[in-house]
């Protein structure tokens, strides 16, 4: 005989859900972990990727770094070099040319006067010394230098007979040039 149960209608079997409901939550607990272990290793990836690029970034910035450094050792070089060349113009601008006044000493010398010792200042005054064979030479020497209108002021200091073995006079004089002989025509 059938037995009669008086709670069959009000109790059910959940043996069977709880092993569904397990099993459904152990299989979303093992997606979650399959998605953290991927985004983990995408991660991974993506940060050992950006190292990389950062690596190679620094390694690109050090060599412009080294060839700017190169670059401001020539610019360097350049504008020292630049310097010179304004400090060479300067010179030139300035520079005193003596080349006029020995043309115009050589145009006013008497052929047989010999210079032993040529001194001149930018003021214009020179010193000078020769020998010359006899006081004639000396007096035509002089007369040379006085008809020039570049020379002034010509002043005979000294005259001596020669100490070597060559006959003839020693001289020494001063005399006054016009200072734009100095200027660059």
């Amino acid at each position: 005989m059938q037995e009669i149960n008086l709670l069959q209608g009000r109790m059910k079997d959940t043996s069977f859900a709880w092993q569904r409901q397990s099993r459904i939550i152990i299989s979303l607990l093992w997606i979650a972990l399959i998605v953290v272990v991927g985004a983990t290793a995408i991660f991974y990836l993506l940060t050992n990727s950006t190292q990389k690029k950062f690596e190679a970034a620094a390694a690109t910035t050090i060599d412009l770094q080294r060839q700017l450094d190169a670059k401001q050792d020539d610019l360097k070089d350049g504008k020292t070099f630049q310097a010179q060349t304004a400090n060479l113009k300067t010179l030139v601008n300035n520079h005193v040319y003596l080349s006029p006044l020995l043309d115009e000493l050589s145009k006013s010398t008497f052929v047989r006067a010999k210079f032993l010792n040529f001194d001149a200042n930018i003021l214009g005054k020179i010193n000078l010394e020769g020998f010359v064979n006899d006081y004639g030479s000396l007096g035509k020497f002089l007369l040379g230098l006085s008809t020039s209108d570049k020379f002034q002021n010509i002043k005979l200091k000294s005259v001596t007979p020669s100490t070597s073995t060559a006959n003839g006079y020693q001289f020494s004089l001063e005399l006054a040039v016009k200072t734009e002989i100095f200027n660059k025509k």
